[in-house]
């Protein structure tokens, strides 16, 4: 009687609510299931199982975690990823992220804690594998990694100068954490590279549709410019290069707070993304800009989920039955790696570990023999390939630029299949590092 399902039943594709009542009851942990029935499906029924604590009042503990990244003291500009993980008994609700109060601070901004709020981090599934299989049994593991993309140009001083960064982490029951502080020296003023920011979909937004519009904005620095017909601007989802954005626009707040760059009086682009044409779901979209000098740089990247009523057939969630095939007994069917590529689409190492930093890009290029299809899934059999990024499962090319929140080990496996068994998986683990900015 605890659980309750909204809607209980209906026809046709539909998002259901889950949710608990726990009036009547005392303190201690209950069981139940959730069953989907749709009698005409071949594997009808789906069960679901559910496990409830009750703690008494004030009894649940505090969120914990860890403020990983940017590195303490570090010298950063433009967009920078601000990570880390956190955990509760019953659940996080929120990490915010906030800075110290500077001079010349309006006192409005400045909260009751003596700080200025940034902006709330999104919670990403998958990103922090370590962190997951160190705290199995904690409520919502598998998501305890956040991440938040922090434009610094918009900082005093147009992000110039010394900054300390909080995050700090709130559960259900209202305990507030800081998780901890990062020191930042910010020279957006020596920056070399463009810089801007995504403006559409909002972190975390859900979005829909065949139409949906995707706002940016980029400059870079005198006496550079960026081609005004946006050619050299690209548009990535789930780490594939999907073209160009209408570029060239004006927008009065970018004119106002950038005077005086080559892009100042169109800074603004916008580009049209078809969502029907992947699955519903969590993706990552991200745009990367080069000048006419060809210094590039990542100018955004944010998660965001779609949801249509009818979810397209694009994506490189496999399903897991097809993930637990059987391996050929025959050892006809066999995979092997080929390359591996970096952002630029240049050759890169090819060692068993690949590391990279935040933020980073790798293609990795398989060939197989036999088998009309490439197959991939995470550490195990059960998890999906990493939220963001693409196998393309017809040509052999695994397509990830982790996005803010990804660190750490993450160990892969990919084989081919003939539809009937699976070839032996071969593993890949790629290791992600906090941002170091040496070039910036």
């Amino acid at each position: 009687g605890w659980l309750q399902v909204a809607p209980p039943s209906g026809t046709g594709n539909a998002g259901l609510s889950i949710g608990v009542d726990i009036t009547g009851l005392g303190s201690g942990t209950y069981t139940g299931q959730i069953t989907v029935s749709a009698p005409l499906a071949f594997n009808d029924p789906q069960l679901i199982g559910v496990s409830l604590t009750v703690y008494p009042s004030g009894g649940d503990s505090e969120p914990f975690g860890v403020f990983d990244s940017p590195i303490h003291n570090s010298t950063v500009s433009g967009n920078i990823p601000v990570t880390g993980w956190a955990l509760d008994d019953v659940e996080v609700v929120k990490v915010e992220i906030k800075r110290a109060s500077v001079a010349g601070d309006p006192p409005v901004v400045i909260g009751p804690d003596g700080l200025v709020y940034i902006g709330d981090t999104v919670f990403v599934k998958g990103a922090r594998t370590d962190v997951e299989a160190a705290y199995p049994t904690y409520p919502r593991a598998d998501r305890a990694g956040w991440g938040y993309m922090l434009l610094t140009n918009f900082l005093p001083n147009q992000g110039n100068g010394t900054f300390t960064l909080h995050a700090i982490a709130y559960d259900g029951s209202g305990h507030r954490v800081e998780l901890g502080q990062k020191g930042i020296i910010c020279d957006n003023a020596g920056r070399v590279k463009p810089f801007g920011t995504i403006d559409t979909p909002g972190q975390g937004q859900t979005i829909s549709g065949s139409g949906y519009v995707n706002f940016g904005w980029a400059l870079t620095p005198l006496p550079k410019m960026i081609p005004v017909d946006g050619s050299t601007i690209w548009v990535w989802v789930d780490s594939v290069p999907l073209g160009n954005p209408d570029y060239n626009h004006y927008r009065s707040d970018i004119a106002t707070l950038f005077p005086g760059y080559l892009n100042s009086n169109g800074a603004v682009g916008f580009y049209i993304l078809d969502t029907t044409a992947y699955l519903n779901g969590v993706h990552n979209i991200a745009w990367s800009v080069t000048d006419d000098d060809g210094a590039v740089d990542g100018i955004g990247s944010r998660f965001f989920e779609i949801q249509n009523l009818a979810g397209g057939a694009l994506g490189s969630i496999i399903p897991a039955a097809d993930r637990q095939m059987l391996e050929d007994p025959s050892g006809g069917l066999r995979i092997e790696r080929v390359e591996v590529r970096d952002f630029a689409r240049e050759k890169i190492n090819q060692s068993q570990e690949l590391v990279i930093e935040q933020l980073g890009r790798i293609e990795i290029h398989f060939q197989a023999r036999g088998g009309g299809a490439f197959m991939g899934w995470g550490e195990n059999e059960r998890k999906p390939l990493p939220v963001g990024s693409t196998l393309d499962r017809a040509n052999g090319i695994f397509y990830w630029m982790p996005g803010p929140g990804f660190l750490g080990r993450h160990v892969l496996h990919f084989a081919v299949t003939d539809g009937v068994y699976r070839s032996k998986p071969v593993t890949i683990v790629v290791n992600i590092k906090p941002k170091k900015y040496l070039k910036y």
